[in-house]
């Protein structure tokens, strides 16, 4: 059970890379909004659902790991790519602060820790 959860979630995230490896225009539109450049009306949906899709993947890593199914030695893996993600992505921290509302509260815990750096948006506080 623990090998197929892992690859499930190993699979779920390599589809997600290899649409925008595949796809010169998502591609393109995934590093413009990662930037924070201006993006039009559609190309800002498509951004946001690709961000969610993405914090989906890993709330459920996080999900994973707190019923044991993902060891500590990848989670602590996976916390160091979403840092570094968020570290580099303006327009990702921008998606997450926008919908941090649509997911657990635990994982907007684990979220908010790594966002400790980073400031969501004009008056807005991060919550635990």
């Amino acid at each position: 059970m623990l090998a197929q959860t892992r690859h499930e979630i190993a699979s779920e995230f390599i589809g997600l890379m290899t649409s925008v490896a595949e796809n010169e225009q998502l591609a393109h539109l995934v590093r413009r909004g990662d930037a924070g450049d201006e993006l039009s009306i559609d190309q800002q949906y498509r951004y946001e659902r690709f961000t969610r899709a993405m914090f989906r993947y890993w709330e459920d890593v996080h999900y994973q790991y707190r019923l044991g199914l993902y060891d500590e030695s990848e989670f602590v893996k996976q916390r160091v790519a979403w840092a570094s993600y968020l570290a580099r992505s303006e327009g990702g921290v921008a998606q997450w602060c926008a919908s941090r509302d649509q997911f657990s509260p635990d994982f907007q815990r684990e979220m908010n820790d790594l966002l400790t750096a980073f400031n969501c948006a004009a008056g807005q506080k991060l919550t635990s």
